[in-house]
């Protein structure tokens, strides 16, 4: 596997008299905002990355978007039918997750080693799912009817992700948004994961004193690769075409 980084720069202007004006610290406000949105754009490259000229998804255009910054992880699943688990019938339920599961062979064995990231429509489909909603069920204290919480199932930890994006039937992102109406997960085998880093988050700032303007330059270089093959390692599955709750 060879990891050719690739380069994420934010840039944030701000006037002296903002500065000055400003009630409350301008420059550990701002600091704060780059960071969260370079983890917001890492994270939208890893799931919806695509390299391609154009992307699977009509609504990146822009050449130096985010997810244009190395291929991601549903890239990864849509291009591997063996690794694409359609969700239209029955949508996101506890039969079509283990199918998901199974979909893995030998690398979806050990729950501790899985990851399923979900959107938050999802996620509130996952809270209401038959299987361990009632003290009848689960228990009292694992039902969901009265923790509210759903850290994993069938021992497979969950986290919700922002960049799970709604799509068509085809579990990418149309030009006609009324066509995007379906939910995805991602079922993922962590160690088959490598995040490379040449260069991690930095800030840096600049004065443009005639313009009497203030800049901070935040960047970082990333790439992201997995281990082996999908068609030899089915390591990520997508389940995608569920209905959106």
């Amino acid at each position: 596997v060879t990891l050719k980084t690739a380069k994420l720069i934010g840039i944030t202007d701000f006037s002296y008299e903002a500065a000055e004006n400003s009630i409350i610290p301008v420059l550990p406000m701002l600091m704060d905002d780059l960071a969260k949105g370079a983890v917001e754009s890492l994270e939208n490259a890893i799931i919806n990355g695509d390299t391609a000229e154009t992307h699977q998804d009509k609504d990146i255009t822009a050449a130096d978007d985010a997810a244009k910054l190395f291929d991601g992880l549903r890239k990864f699943a849509l291009a591997q039918a063996s690794c694409k688990v359609d969700m239209a019938t029955g949508g996101i339920s506890a039969a079509s997750i283990l199918k998901m599961k199974a979909s893995m062979g030998k690398y979806g064995l050990r729950p501790s080693d899985l990851l399923l990231v979900v959107s938050a429509s999802g996620y509130n489909t996952m809270l209401g799912l038959d299987e361990t909603l009632t003290v009848d069920k689960a228990g009292p204290g694992v039902a969901r009817i009265l923790t509210g919480v759903v850290p994993s199932i069938y021992n497979i930890p969950i986290i919700v992700s922002e960049a799970i994006k709604a799509t068509n039937t085809s579990g990418v992102v149309d030009a006609t948004n009324t066509n995007n109406i379906k939910d995805s997960l991602l079922l993922l085998y962590k160690p088959s994961l490598i995040l490379g880093s040449r260069r991690g988050f930095t800030v840096e700032s600049e004065v443009d004193k005639k313009r009497q303007v203030n800049s901070l330059i935040a960047s970082f270089r990333r790439d992201f690769k997995l281990k082996e093959p999908l068609s030899s390692a089915p390591t990520v599955i997508l389940g995608y075409g569920a209905p959106i709750l």
